[in-house]
């Protein structure tokens, strides 16, 4: 099936700015650190508009994704008012995400957001206590939090830190803990079709993960019930099977139903970990 997708469906891309290295891809020539604002660097300023566009839709995105989690995590501390940490939380969009979780389901929290950049305080929900620090070295004590979210945060880091940051995941979890994290997949077909103009390969991301390599890394820091998948972006702004479908070229595609094609390829994508976020869910 990889043979068929990859030789028969599109041209098989490489990123010349990414070299890989034991499962994942380091850019090739490290950069000076970038300021980091959520989604408002300098290099995409322009597409502000789209990004507020779509924080109603990843809110809701978000919600969907995070509460089965939040449950879960629930069910194991039923008497405890969850303490839960955004690492790496941006403007604050999956915090304002586990608000509505709350306001739904009436599971006690607190909401705690991590950022190193100090100017996003001023977006964040007023209850939810900001500090700043580098996911690295987490200013709290071990066993803290019942759950840990990092959502498009681990690629704005080196490998190194990486493992280090899943390090300090684990001190701050309490025993049975969960942390989930959501990161750029770079052996997704939509990276493969689109090759370096791949939308997700920003000046600032320095590490890229497929599901295998996040898994290695979570089972070397002691995680367990590790469950390393992808999923597909498939909303109102953002359709990846139809992006995909856009640009293949295989001449057979045409007499397929296109409701038929994106069923299908977003079935592919599915079982085979194709998608182009990579996800890991995991246990101390």
């Amino acid at each position: 099936m990889k043979y068929f997708l990859a030789d028969k469906f599109m041209k098989h891309h490489q990123f010349s700015q990414f070299t890989k290295h034991k499962g994942y891809y380091v850019r090739n020539t490290p950069l000076q650190k970038i300021s980091y604002t959520g989604y408002t660097t300098k290099r995409n300023a322009q597409q502000k508009k789209f990004y507020t566009d779509r924080k109603h839709i990843l809110r809701t995105s978000f919600f969907n994704i995070l509460l089965p989690i939040v449950q879960r995590t629930h069910r194991l501390y039923p008497k405890q008012t969850l303490f839960i940490l955004d690492a790496g939380c941006g403007d604050g969009v999956a915090l304002r995400a586990l608000l509505d979780i709350h306001t739904k389901t009436k599971i006690p929290m607190k909401l705690f957001g991590m950022d190193i950049d100090e100017t996003i305080k001023k977006d964040l929900p007023p209850s939810v206590a900001f500090s700043k620090g580098s996911l690295t070295k987490i200013l709290f004590p071990k066993n803290t939090f019942h759950m840990i979210i990092s959502l498009q945060t681990l690629e704005h880091l080196s490998p190194l830190d990486v493992q280090a940051t899943l390090r300090e995941f684990h001190r701050v979890l309490q025993p049975q803990g969960i942390v989930y994290v959501e990161t750029p997949n770079p052996e997704s077909v939509q990276s493969q079709v689109m090759g370096n103009t791949w939308y997700m390969l920003l000046p600032e991301h320095l590490t890229l993960l497929p599901p295998k390599p996040l898994k290695d890394m979570f089972i070397k820091e002691g995680f367990q019930y590790i469950k390393c998948t992808t999923r597909v972006e498939d909303d109102s702004q953002i359709n990846e099977a139809w992006n995909i479908l856009r640009k293949i070229s295989f001449p057979g595609l045409r007499y397929i139903p296109w409701r038929t094609k994106l069923f299908l390829l977003k079935w592919i994508l599915y079982c085979f970990y194709k998608g182009a976020i990579t996800t890991g869910l995991a246990e101390k």
